[in-house]
């Protein structure tokens, strides 16, 4: 689906365990007739595959049957003139975003699928209890969001409007991470509570606590493709925490020399990734310059780590030119798909970790007033 973007904000999800026979989606929207057809689209569970369905409307009647072993999160687009699902675009498609289960559901509506009434998803149901528990803590992080996008760049370059940015993003991810592990609490046996681990990784929770929440999920839970996945991205999360010894890479500076973190041992060294395209990655950069210039001749390196693409090369050497970032730079310009980002489990940038002299993380996601005060605490000494 190359044309229309579904995005969910929090992740793919669940809710019953018992074993059936697969679902059945028997569908009403309006009188329409051929040529007209509906689409699903849903991801293949254990897997990033699309499975795209058809079915032709009669009377307004469409039916799909299949069988997904677990809910995942699906799209049904109605294709009013025929064009294909290929020739749909998110100006002109009707569509409407639900939680498939093995389940017999009903879709109903008098005129469009974005009006539709979605019924007999025990998952579906569950999803709107979750999404209504965290729904002030997520209104909030969208709501920074949306204020530093339409915030004129020169007041974005200001150092207190940053400031004060970075302290409400702050507050907010910790409020999340506090409805997050309460909802985990309160409902262990559910297939969201899986989610909400995923995302408490996402937010940089405690290692530990979050581990010692998994264990709380039920076996039956934790052997689901999307326990297993939980479980990875736990794994993963712990072997980046603080105490941990940082994971080694190489990759080819700008000039295409391979360098490994490896070479930086018996240093101070801030693995920065970051991108030439990420907005919150170029503000922060001058608190970077600062910190290098201040901290280097002390012993301070910084390693630049890109999550820009081929594509993107000339973009991301313009970048570090114009922000006068003088410190090593690499990428093996496979975009979010960069084999060092995968290692740190990055999903977000800007992101950091300090490294100390015996190459063991002492620090992450240091910005700004954080990580002049955590250098100062280490160079100052």
């Amino acid at each position: 689906m190359k044309k229309i973007t579904f995005l969910t904000l929090l992740g793919l999800p669940f809710c019953t365990l018992a074993q059936k026979k697969g679902f059945e989606i028997k569908g009403k929207v309006g009188a329409w007739n051929a040529p007209v057809k509906v689409y699903m689209v849903y991801i293949t569970p254990g897997s990033a595959v699309n499975t795209v369905d058809s079915a032709q409307l009669a009377n307004g009647e469409f039916t799909f049957k299949g069988l997904v072993g677990e809910p995942v999160y699906a799209t049904l687009i109605l294709d009013e003139a025929g064009l294909g699902l290929s020739g749909l675009n998110d100006r002109n498609a009707d569509f409407t975003r639900f939680y498939l289960d093995d389940e017999v559901i009903s879709v109903t509506s008098k005129d469009s699928i974005k009006k539709a009434v979605v019924s007999g998803s025990a998952a579906n149901d569950e999803n709107a209890a979750y999404t209504a528990f965290i729904q002030t803590n997520t209104k909030k992080s969208a709501a920074l969001q949306t204020e530093l996008a339409s915030t004129p760049q020169e007041k974005q370059n200001d150092p207190e409007f940053q400031k004060l940015l970075q302290q409400q993003m702050q507050e907010a991810r910790e409020e999340l991470r506090g409805a997050l592990t309460i909802y985990i609490g309160q409902h262990p046996s559910s297939y969201f509570s899986l989610l909400a681990l995923s995302n408490l990784v996402f937010l940089k929770a405690d290692a530990e606590a979050v581990g010692n929440l998994y264990k709380k999920i039920p076996p039956a839970l934790q052997v689901t493709p999307q326990g297993r996945k939980t479980a990875k991205e736990i794994e993963l999360f712990r072997n980046t925490s603080i105490g941990a010894p940082a994971p080694l890479f190489t990759q080819p500076d700008t000039n295409g020399s391979a360098v490994s973190l490896a070479g930086f041992k018996g240093k101070y060294v801030l693995i920065d990734f970051w991108a030439s395209w990420c907005m919150p990655c170029r503000l922060e950069n001058p608190n970077l310059v600062k910190a290098y210039e201040k901290y280097h001749p002390k012993g301070l390196e910084i390693l630049g780590v890109s999550l820009d693409d081929e594509a993107q090369r000339s973009a991301w050497l313009d970048a570090i030119r114009k922000d006068s970032l003088s410190w090593t730079q690499v990428s093996d310009l496979k975009g979010g798909d960069n084999a060092a980002a995968r290692l740190y489990g990055v999903q977000s940038i800007p992101q950091n970790f300090l490294i100390d002299p015996n190459g063991k993380i002492i620090a992450s996601s240091l910005r700004g007033e954080d990580l002049d005060k955590k250098l100062e605490d280490i160079f100052n000494k």
